[in-house]
């Protein structure tokens, strides 16, 4: 009976945390393209340079997201990201992409940035504590950091 109770605790344990999965996918889920024509209210004109990338640190980038998270998402809307950090950790995310989580001031909340899969055999030359230069083409900030999708790597010079 006592192997019973375990195996129903462990169950429940995963089914939560496929439901917390899927409710992190849902809230990080682009939002749907407006239909052309299509007037946003509130809505800026989206300048002729939205991709220029725009170019912060990971310590700017989070107080700026600290600081107004709407109005950073804005400033950067569309436009790749490329930022200068120190790494914390070479993993890989549940699918097997590479992922260089950079440090942050809370050493137990690294930023994740997501490389692309191209980019497996340099993530594989990295090394703790190396400083980095990312280049993402998606940001985001999750559960207080900032999180990196479709990002390129390379070594501080």
């Amino acid at each position: 009976m006592n192997i019973f109770k375990r195996a129903l605790m462990v169950l429940g344990g995963l089914a939560l945390a496929f439901i917390a999965l899927g409710v992190v996918a849902v809230m990080s889920s682009d939002k749907k393209a407006p239909l052309p024509g299509a007037a946003q209210a509130g809505a800026a004109p989206v300048p002729a340079a939205a991709e220029a990338v725009y170019v912060t640190s990971l310590r700017q980038l989070i107080e700026d997201y600290e600081a107004n998270e709407v109005a950073t998402d804005h400033r950067i809307a569309g436009r790749p990201v490329r930022l200068d950090g120190v790494i914390h950790a070479i993993e890989k995310d549940m699918f097997g992409a590479p992922v260089l989580a950079l440090r942050t001031n809370n050493e137990f909340l690294p930023a994740p940035m997501t490389l692309n899969r191209s980019e497996a055999n340099a993530a594989a030359a990295f090394q703790r504590g190396q400083r980095v230069v990312v280049t993402c083409e998606g940001m985001k900030f999750l559960v207080g950091r900032p999180s990196g999708d479709d990002c390129r790597a390379a070594l501080m010079k």
